[in-house]
């Protein structure tokens, strides 16, 4: 622990041997009273004008960061330094700045900062200015602080829904160090973050995709080491919004019932799930297959809304399945044939060439999604299966949508 000392004069008159105080002890220099608790004192030395500073010590300040939410795997993770404060005395050789880079990964990683140990008041200052007391493990704010960092955290997992890791970012997460008793204390806390109980602070984190997850996190010292900050917790944010049928199309697939007996055949088709399962799509280093394990192909579709070669498609409720149909026939078959009339998470037209998906649009009467959350959803589910590859939007608005009367 290093101490300052402020408004001396004559600094080159003081002198300091060195020593270990076991004891608060205190001495007197040029009628001021300096004082000592449990702290190695090399010299004191001048710190810029009239300040005079006790030398200070390097410590390796390395917190753990253990990984334990179930079905998940901490693949990679990295903490980016945005902005940082420390004791004044506590970094003399600048060794701690910003863009540093902390890099850890599995289920037992950990980082460290090179950096003195000393408490203020101004560094708890720092950590009040950019994380709410709602926002930390701790649950309220701190008096002092040895040092805080505030910086991006990335977090690469997978399992769960993920078939490939998926790497999401906390925008704003910040990691302190504070004292309590003989030990020293980690604090964590995250923008928007929400303190839930039990030491713990569930922050919200998204994907490049733009799918949303909470991560816990535990503070040390309540049942584990004092030194960690546990990741313990991983759970989705919400569930895809689904979207039902258009209540004009209900009962379409009953014979003679919702159109004209002189169709042939008086219905449209509804598929069962084995059959459905023969339009399932899939990604397979980065492109779309289809059941076949053929690279899916609009090039020779014969129909679209845009007049241009696509397949219809739609998103199950599982937020994963993906069904899509080169065939599309007016009285029969239609983006509810593929899941027999049932709710979907994204419909609408697709192109693509050789696997590589060229645009989307949500034109789909049936179900008439709107266009922001079709492409999200939709863009989402082939991001957990590896697919990277940007593709835009064609977007149909309820007007568009309700001139639909073929889809």
């Amino acid at each position: 622990m290093s101490q300052s000392i402020t408004s001396l004069s004559s600094v080159n008159q003081l002198q300091a041997t060195k020593r270990i105080a076991d004891e608060i002890c205190s001495t007197h220099l040029l009628g001021k009273v300096v004082k000592f608790t449990n702290c190695e004192v090399d010299a004191i030395v001048p710190d810029g004008d009239d300040d005079v500073s006790v030398s200070m010590t390097y410590h390796d300040n390395k917190v753990r960061l253990p990984f334990t939410a179930e079905t998940y795997k901490l693949d990679n993770a990295s903490f980016t330094v945005t902005g940082l404060s420390i004791t004044p005395g506590q970094d003399p050789d600048n060794k701690n700045k910003v863009h540093d880079e902390r890099l850890w990964d599995g289920e037992r990683g950990s980082i460290q900062w090179s950096v003195g140990r000393s408490k203020s008041t101004k560094v708890a200052q720092f950590w009040k200015e950019n994380i709410k007391a709602s926002e930390s493990t701790f649950g309220h704010d701190p008096d002092e602080l040895n040092f805080a960092f505030v910086g991006r955290m990335d977090l690469t997992i997978s399992g769960g829904v993920f078939t490939v890791p998926t790497t999401f970012t906390i925008e704003k997460a910040a990691i302190g160090q504070g004292s309590s008793g003989a030990t020293n204390n980690w604090w964590f806390g995250c923008n928007r973050g929400t303190n839930v109980g039990g030491n713990r602070v569930r922050c919200p984190a998204m994907s490049e995709s733009g799918q949303s997850l909470l991560f816990y996190f535990l503070r040390g010292g309540v049942g584990n080491d004092v030194d960690e900050i546990r990741l313990d917790k991983v759970e989705s944010s919400g569930s895809f919004v689904k979207t039902a049928l258009q209540p004009n199309y209900v009962g379409e697939s009953i014979m003679n019932k919702w159109q004209d007996q002189r169709r042939s055949p008086p219905y449209v088709m509804y598929y069962t799930s084995k059959q459905a399962d023969t339009l399932k799509l899939h990604v397979k280093g980065g492109l779309l297959y289809d059941v076949n394990n053929l690279k899916f192909d609009t090039s020779e579709s014969t129909f679209g809304y845009f007049k241009l070669r696509s397949a219809i498609f739609v998103l199950a409720t599982d937020g994963r399945s993906i069904y899509a149909s080169r065939q599309h026939k007016l009285y029969m078959f239609h983006h509810s044939s593929m899941l027999a009339g049932g709710d979907v998470c994204s419909a609408g037209e697709i192109s693509v060439e050789e696997g590589v998906i060229k645009w989307m649009s949500n034109a789909s009467g049936h179900y008439k999604p709107e266009a922001s959350t079709a492409y999200t959803q939709f863009k989402i589910a082939l991001w957990n299966q590896g697919y990277r590859t940007p593709f835009p939007l064609k977007p149909l608005n309820q007007a568009m949508l309700d001139l639909l009367d073929r889809h």
